[in-house]
Protein backbone atom coordinates (compact mmCIF):
# COMPACT_ATOMS: atom_id res chain seq x y z
CA UNK A 1 0.00 0.00 0.00
CA UNK A 2 1.36 3.44 -0.94
CA UNK A 3 2.15 6.23 1.48
CA UNK A 4 -0.82 8.26 0.27
CA UNK A 5 -3.21 5.44 1.11
CA UNK A 6 -1.64 5.03 4.55
CA UNK A 7 -2.05 8.75 5.19
CA UNK A 8 -5.68 8.57 4.09
CA UNK A 9 -6.28 5.58 6.37
CA UNK A 10 -4.67 7.41 9.30
CA UNK A 11 -6.79 10.47 8.51
CA UNK A 12 -9.99 8.40 8.47
CA UNK A 13 -9.13 6.77 11.81
CA UNK A 14 -8.30 10.17 13.35
CA UNK A 15 -11.54 11.65 11.99
CA UNK A 16 -13.51 8.72 13.46
CA UNK A 17 -11.87 9.19 16.87
CA UNK A 18 -12.58 12.93 16.83
CA UNK A 19 -16.18 12.25 15.77
CA UNK A 20 -16.71 9.80 18.65
CA UNK A 21 -15.19 12.21 21.18
CA UNK A 22 -17.25 15.14 19.93
CA UNK A 23 -20.50 13.16 19.79
CA UNK A 24 -20.00 11.90 23.36
CA UNK A 25 -19.30 15.43 24.49
CA UNK A 26 -22.41 16.71 22.70
CA UNK A 27 -24.63 14.04 24.29
CA UNK A 28 -23.72 15.38 27.70
CA UNK A 29 -25.09 18.81 26.80
CA UNK A 30 -28.85 19.08 27.12
CA UNK A 31 -31.10 21.09 24.83
CA UNK A 32 -30.71 22.33 21.31
CA UNK A 33 -27.30 23.55 20.18
CA UNK A 34 -28.86 26.15 17.86
CA UNK A 35 -31.45 28.88 18.40
CA UNK A 36 -34.35 29.53 16.00
CA UNK A 37 -32.45 32.13 13.97
CA UNK A 38 -29.61 29.68 13.42
CA UNK A 39 -31.98 26.88 12.46
CA UNK A 40 -33.62 29.07 9.81
CA UNK A 41 -30.21 30.10 8.45
CA UNK A 42 -29.12 26.48 8.29
CA UNK A 43 -32.26 25.63 6.30
CA UNK A 44 -31.41 28.37 3.78
CA UNK A 45 -27.86 27.07 3.50
CA UNK A 46 -29.04 23.50 2.87
CA UNK A 47 -31.38 24.76 0.15
CA UNK A 48 -28.51 26.70 -1.44
CA UNK A 49 -26.35 23.57 -1.28
CA UNK A 50 -28.99 21.43 -2.95
CA UNK A 51 -29.40 23.80 -5.89
CA UNK A 52 -25.64 24.34 -6.14
CA UNK A 53 -25.09 20.60 -6.36
CA UNK A 54 -27.78 20.26 -9.02
CA UNK A 55 -26.18 23.07 -11.05
CA UNK A 56 -22.70 21.55 -10.69
CA UNK A 57 -23.89 18.10 -11.78
CA UNK A 58 -25.67 19.61 -14.80
CA UNK A 59 -22.57 21.57 -15.85
CA UNK A 60 -20.34 18.53 -15.29
CA UNK A 61 -22.67 16.35 -17.40
CA UNK A 62 -22.72 18.88 -20.25
CA UNK A 63 -18.93 19.18 -20.24
CA UNK A 64 -18.61 15.39 -20.18
CA UNK A 65 -21.09 15.04 -23.08
CA UNK A 66 -18.87 17.30 -25.17
CA UNK A 67 -16.00 14.90 -24.54
CA UNK A 68 -13.93 17.27 -22.43
CA UNK A 69 -12.11 15.09 -19.89
CA UNK A 70 -10.43 17.19 -17.22
CA UNK A 71 -10.44 14.49 -14.54
CA UNK A 72 -11.52 10.97 -13.66
CA UNK A 73 -15.30 10.65 -13.22
CA UNK A 74 -15.13 9.89 -9.50
CA UNK A 75 -12.87 12.90 -8.99
CA UNK A 76 -15.35 15.14 -10.79
CA UNK A 77 -18.24 13.96 -8.63
CA UNK A 78 -16.31 14.21 -5.37
CA UNK A 79 -14.93 17.62 -6.33
CA UNK A 80 -18.52 18.80 -6.77
CA UNK A 81 -19.48 17.47 -3.35
CA UNK A 82 -16.51 19.21 -1.72
CA UNK A 83 -17.38 22.44 -3.49
CA UNK A 84 -21.00 22.28 -2.37
CA UNK A 85 -20.03 21.37 1.20
CA UNK A 86 -17.77 24.43 1.25
CA UNK A 87 -20.61 26.65 0.00
CA UNK A 88 -23.00 25.32 2.65
CA UNK A 89 -20.53 25.64 5.53
CA UNK A 90 -19.45 29.15 4.50
CA UNK A 91 -23.13 30.11 4.40
CA UNK A 92 -23.54 28.68 7.91
CA UNK A 93 -20.58 30.75 9.08
CA UNK A 94 -21.83 33.92 7.36
CA UNK A 95 -25.14 33.68 9.22
CA UNK A 96 -23.39 32.67 12.47
CA UNK A 97 -25.09 29.27 12.39
CA UNK A 98 -22.13 26.88 12.18
CA UNK A 99 -20.88 26.78 15.75
CA UNK A 100 -23.60 25.90 18.24
CA UNK A 101 -24.42 27.96 21.29
CA UNK A 102 -22.49 25.69 23.65
CA UNK A 103 -19.56 24.74 21.42
CA UNK A 104 -15.96 25.88 21.66
CA UNK A 105 -14.90 27.65 18.47
CA UNK A 106 -11.18 27.51 19.36
CA UNK A 107 -11.16 23.70 19.34
CA UNK A 108 -13.03 23.57 16.04
CA UNK A 109 -10.66 26.02 14.33
CA UNK A 110 -7.59 24.20 15.66
CA UNK A 111 -8.97 20.88 14.42
CA UNK A 112 -9.60 22.36 10.96
CA UNK A 113 -6.10 23.80 10.75
CA UNK A 114 -4.55 20.43 11.64
CA UNK A 115 -6.76 18.58 9.14
CA UNK A 116 -6.02 21.13 6.42
CA UNK A 117 -2.29 20.85 7.02
CA UNK A 118 -2.45 17.04 6.84
CA UNK A 119 -4.36 17.18 3.56
CA UNK A 120 -1.98 19.77 2.13
CA UNK A 121 0.99 17.61 3.11
CA UNK A 122 -0.59 14.61 1.40
CA UNK A 123 -1.27 16.72 -1.70
CA UNK A 124 2.31 17.93 -1.93
CA UNK A 125 3.61 14.40 -1.41
CA UNK A 126 1.42 13.05 -4.22
CA UNK A 127 2.50 15.88 -6.52
CA UNK A 128 6.17 15.21 -5.84
CA UNK A 129 5.62 11.56 -6.69
CA UNK A 130 3.89 12.49 -9.95
CA UNK A 131 0.52 10.96 -9.08
CA UNK A 132 -1.59 14.09 -9.59
CA UNK A 133 -2.28 13.71 -13.33
CA UNK A 134 -3.26 10.47 -15.04
CA UNK A 135 -4.62 9.34 -18.40
CA UNK A 136 -7.97 11.12 -18.03
CA UNK A 137 -6.63 14.28 -16.37
CA UNK A 138 -6.61 14.91 -12.65
CA UNK A 139 -6.58 11.83 -10.44
CA UNK A 140 -8.05 11.21 -7.01
CA UNK A 141 -4.95 12.77 -5.44
CA UNK A 142 -6.26 16.16 -6.60
CA UNK A 143 -8.92 15.83 -3.92
CA UNK A 144 -6.20 16.33 -1.30
CA UNK A 145 -5.71 19.85 -2.66
CA UNK A 146 -9.45 20.45 -2.80
CA UNK A 147 -10.07 19.21 0.73
CA UNK A 148 -7.09 21.18 2.08
CA UNK A 149 -8.41 24.31 0.37
CA UNK A 150 -11.91 23.67 1.68
CA UNK A 151 -10.83 23.01 5.25
CA UNK A 152 -8.38 25.91 5.46
CA UNK A 153 -10.97 28.27 3.90
CA UNK A 154 -13.48 27.22 6.55
CA UNK A 155 -10.89 27.75 9.29
CA UNK A 156 -10.10 31.23 7.95
CA UNK A 157 -13.82 32.08 7.74
CA UNK A 158 -14.31 30.95 11.34
CA UNK A 159 -11.40 33.11 12.48
CA UNK A 160 -12.77 36.12 10.58
CA UNK A 161 -16.26 35.53 12.02
CA UNK A 162 -14.83 35.25 15.51
CA UNK A 163 -12.88 38.51 15.13
CA UNK A 164 -15.99 40.24 13.76
CA UNK A 165 -18.08 39.00 16.69
CA UNK A 166 -15.46 40.22 19.20
CA UNK A 167 -15.36 43.63 17.50
CA UNK A 168 -19.17 43.87 17.70
CA UNK A 169 -19.12 42.90 21.38
CA UNK A 170 -16.44 45.50 22.12
CA UNK A 171 -18.38 48.22 20.31
CA UNK A 172 -21.55 47.35 22.27
CA UNK A 173 -19.81 47.88 25.60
Amino acid sequence: MGDGLWLMLIFIVLAAVVFVIMSRRDRKKAGSAFDERQKLARGKAYRLGFFSLAAYMFIYAVIDDFGIRWCDTDVGMLAGLLLVMTIVILTFIHYDAYIGLRENAKTTVLLYIVMGALNLGSAVLSTIRGMLIGENGLTVYFLYYMSAGMILTIAAALLIQRARNKREEDSDE
